[in-house]
């Protein structure tokens, strides 16, 4: 039986290969996430007739939506945990957090960014749109022992 050696013991050429491969794999996965929030909110935008300078522009309100989601979502997170500790957790409550948190991003972003405007209805719809679609994603992952 062969035994495994630890990283440190292994070449140099199979160090660099080790590495290079999980940046890779990490810039892979990454780019496969924005590109689903570039495409999604692109066709969002389309459907819901917000105007937007140029495709960059469309790309920097993606990355910082996506930054400012990633922060966002430890709010919804400590507002769900709060929720199921005093019994209110539902659908219903965990919609109106997302939404509420979803909607602050878009009108943050809506303030700083000059290239795209969205007006206040885009703003709701938008953020009910994706509160929803993390709603329904989330809940078929919710553990077996949360269920009810």
């Amino acid at each position: 039986m062969k035994k495994d050696k630890s990283f440190k013991e292994e070449s140099a050429k199979t160090k660099i290969f080790i590495i290079v491969s999980m940046t890779f794999l990490l810039a892979g996965s990454l780019a496969f996430v924005l590109g689903i929030y570039f495409f999604g909110l692109s066709g969002l935008f389309n459907i819901l007739g917000i105007q937007y300078d140029s495709i960059w522009s469309l790309f920097w309100f993606c990355v910082f939506f996506f930054i400012l989601e990633s922060i966002a979502d430890f709010v919804k997170i400590a507002f769900a945990i709060l929720l199921e500790h005093l019994s209110m957790a539902n659908a219903g409550t965990i919609f109106t957090i997302n939404f509420m948190v979803i909607w602050a991003v878009l009108s943050l972003l809506n303030l700083l960014m000059d290239s795209i405007t969205i007006s206040i209805n885009a703003q709701l719809i938008g953020a009910a749109v994706i509160a929803l679609i993390e709603l329904v994603l989330n809940r078929n992952s919710r553990p077996v022992n949360q269920m009810g």
